[in-house]
Protein backbone atom coordinates (compact mmCIF):
# COMPACT_ATOMS: atom_id res chain seq x y z
CA UNK A 1 0.00 0.00 0.00
CA UNK A 2 1.35 3.47 -0.76
CA UNK A 3 -0.04 5.97 1.22
CA UNK A 4 0.71 9.70 0.79
CA UNK A 5 0.73 11.83 3.79
CA UNK A 6 0.43 15.76 3.94
CA UNK A 7 0.03 18.72 6.50
CA UNK A 8 0.01 21.94 7.64
CA UNK A 9 -1.05 22.98 4.03
CA UNK A 10 -2.62 26.16 5.08
CA UNK A 11 -4.59 26.96 2.10
CA UNK A 12 -8.36 26.58 0.83
CA UNK A 13 -7.84 24.58 -2.43
CA UNK A 14 -6.37 21.27 -4.15
CA UNK A 15 -5.46 23.37 -6.90
CA UNK A 16 -3.07 25.42 -4.80
CA UNK A 17 -0.82 22.44 -3.64
CA UNK A 18 2.42 21.85 -5.50
CA UNK A 19 1.80 20.26 -8.93
CA UNK A 20 4.16 17.43 -7.66
CA UNK A 21 2.07 16.43 -4.43
CA UNK A 22 -1.40 16.71 -7.10
CA UNK A 23 0.57 13.94 -8.77
CA UNK A 24 1.47 11.91 -6.13
CA UNK A 25 -2.43 11.59 -5.31
CA UNK A 26 -2.88 9.54 -8.17
CA UNK A 27 -0.08 6.69 -7.68
CA UNK A 28 -1.74 6.91 -3.33
CA UNK A 29 -3.77 4.29 -2.28
CA UNK A 30 -4.57 6.28 0.88
CA UNK A 31 -4.01 10.25 0.87
CA UNK A 32 -3.75 11.14 4.75
CA UNK A 33 -3.61 15.09 5.99
CA UNK A 34 -2.03 15.66 9.65
CA UNK A 35 -4.12 18.39 10.51
CA UNK A 36 -3.85 22.40 9.53
CA UNK A 37 -6.07 23.06 6.39
CA UNK A 38 -7.09 26.74 7.88
CA UNK A 39 -9.72 26.54 5.30
CA UNK A 40 -12.68 24.07 5.30
CA UNK A 41 -13.08 24.11 0.97
CA UNK A 42 -9.91 22.15 1.33
CA UNK A 43 -10.66 19.11 3.96
CA UNK A 44 -14.11 18.87 1.77
CA UNK A 45 -12.25 18.70 -2.05
CA UNK A 46 -10.11 15.86 -0.17
CA UNK A 47 -12.76 14.16 1.42
CA UNK A 48 -15.03 14.20 -1.85
CA UNK A 49 -12.46 14.05 -4.25
CA UNK A 50 -10.20 11.54 -3.07
CA UNK A 51 -11.49 7.76 -3.22
CA UNK A 52 -9.37 7.00 0.08
CA UNK A 53 -8.68 9.34 2.35
CA UNK A 54 -8.21 10.40 6.43
CA UNK A 55 -7.79 13.39 7.68
CA UNK A 56 -7.57 14.93 11.25
CA UNK A 57 -7.99 18.61 12.20
CA UNK A 58 -5.22 21.16 13.26
CA UNK A 59 -5.25 23.87 15.84
CA UNK A 60 -5.17 26.50 13.25
CA UNK A 61 -8.51 24.89 12.06
CA UNK A 62 -12.08 27.33 13.62
CA UNK A 63 -13.45 27.65 10.85
CA UNK A 64 -17.40 26.26 10.48
CA UNK A 65 -17.42 22.95 9.31
CA UNK A 66 -14.34 21.46 11.02
CA UNK A 67 -16.08 20.69 13.95
CA UNK A 68 -17.33 17.63 12.30
CA UNK A 69 -13.98 16.98 11.34
CA UNK A 70 -11.93 14.34 14.27
CA UNK A 71 -8.77 15.59 16.19
CA UNK A 72 -7.65 12.04 16.16
CA UNK A 73 -7.97 8.82 13.68
CA UNK A 74 -6.65 5.12 14.57
CA UNK A 75 -7.42 2.15 11.83
CA UNK A 76 -5.40 -0.57 10.71
CA UNK A 77 -3.05 -1.22 7.51
CA UNK A 78 -1.60 -4.24 6.56
CA UNK A 79 -0.12 -5.80 9.85
CA UNK A 80 0.08 -2.19 11.49
CA UNK A 81 -2.27 0.05 13.47
CA UNK A 82 -1.60 3.91 12.55
CA UNK A 83 -2.77 6.60 14.36
CA UNK A 84 -3.40 10.57 12.88
CA UNK A 85 -3.35 13.80 15.12
CA UNK A 86 -2.15 16.85 14.57
CA UNK A 87 -0.35 17.57 17.62
CA UNK A 88 -0.67 21.25 19.07
CA UNK A 89 1.26 23.39 22.09
CA UNK A 90 4.88 23.67 21.65
CA UNK A 91 7.34 21.50 20.07
CA UNK A 92 8.86 20.34 22.88
CA UNK A 93 7.37 17.13 24.64
CA UNK A 94 4.82 16.47 21.32
CA UNK A 95 6.14 12.99 20.80
CA UNK A 96 5.18 11.86 24.82
CA UNK A 97 1.92 14.07 24.40
CA UNK A 98 1.37 11.63 21.02
CA UNK A 99 2.51 8.49 22.80
CA UNK A 100 -0.65 8.72 25.64
CA UNK A 101 -2.96 10.42 22.82
CA UNK A 102 -2.34 6.70 20.37
CA UNK A 103 -1.06 4.28 23.01
CA UNK A 104 -2.28 1.73 21.25
CA UNK A 105 -0.34 2.10 17.75
CA UNK A 106 2.59 1.02 15.55
CA UNK A 107 2.53 4.13 13.82
CA UNK A 108 1.89 7.91 14.66
CA UNK A 109 1.45 10.24 12.02
CA UNK A 110 1.81 14.02 12.79
CA UNK A 111 2.04 17.30 11.88
CA UNK A 112 2.28 20.85 13.88
CA UNK A 113 5.79 21.63 13.87
CA UNK A 114 6.43 22.50 10.01
CA UNK A 115 9.47 20.16 10.01
CA UNK A 116 9.60 16.82 8.96
CA UNK A 117 10.53 13.82 11.00
CA UNK A 118 10.81 9.87 11.14
CA UNK A 119 11.94 8.41 14.11
CA UNK A 120 11.31 5.64 16.58
CA UNK A 121 10.38 6.31 20.43
CA UNK A 122 9.52 3.68 22.51
CA UNK A 123 9.16 1.51 19.95
CA UNK A 124 6.64 3.33 18.44
CA UNK A 125 7.32 4.91 14.38
CA UNK A 126 6.41 8.55 14.43
CA UNK A 127 5.75 10.62 10.91
CA UNK A 128 5.96 14.09 10.34
CA UNK A 129 5.51 15.09 6.88
CA UNK A 130 6.49 18.60 7.26
CA UNK A 131 4.79 21.27 5.67
CA UNK A 132 3.42 22.07 2.06
CA UNK A 133 3.61 26.08 3.23
CA UNK A 134 6.52 26.64 4.75
CA UNK A 135 8.97 25.27 7.02
CA UNK A 136 10.05 26.83 10.45
CA UNK A 137 13.78 26.01 9.87
CA UNK A 138 14.31 26.44 6.10
CA UNK A 139 12.38 27.25 2.99
CA UNK A 140 11.86 23.25 2.38
CA UNK A 141 8.19 22.41 1.27
CA UNK A 142 7.98 18.79 1.87
CA UNK A 143 5.69 15.53 2.18
CA UNK A 144 5.89 11.86 2.89
CA UNK A 145 5.35 8.55 0.98
CA UNK A 146 4.90 5.41 3.31
CA UNK A 147 4.84 2.13 1.60
CA UNK A 148 3.34 -0.46 3.48
CA UNK A 149 4.12 -4.44 2.30
CA UNK A 150 4.00 -7.60 3.99
CA UNK A 151 4.80 -6.46 7.74
CA UNK A 152 7.45 -3.80 6.85
CA UNK A 153 7.83 -0.38 5.81
CA UNK A 154 9.45 2.02 3.88
CA UNK A 155 9.00 5.91 4.21
CA UNK A 156 10.25 8.59 1.75
CA UNK A 157 10.38 12.53 2.94
CA UNK A 158 10.36 14.19 -0.01
CA UNK A 159 10.89 17.99 -0.57
CA UNK A 160 8.88 20.09 -3.44
CA UNK A 161 11.26 20.39 -6.48
CA UNK A 162 8.95 23.34 -7.81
Amino acid sequence: MRILIISDTHTDSIKKLPKQVLAEFKEADLVIHAGDYTDFRLYRELEEGIASFAGVKGNMDMQTGFQSVPEKVDFECGNYKIGISHGSGSPHNIINRLLYIHENTDIIIFGHTHSPAHEKVNGKIFINPGSLSQNRWSNDKTYAVLKIDNGSHDLQIKNVEE
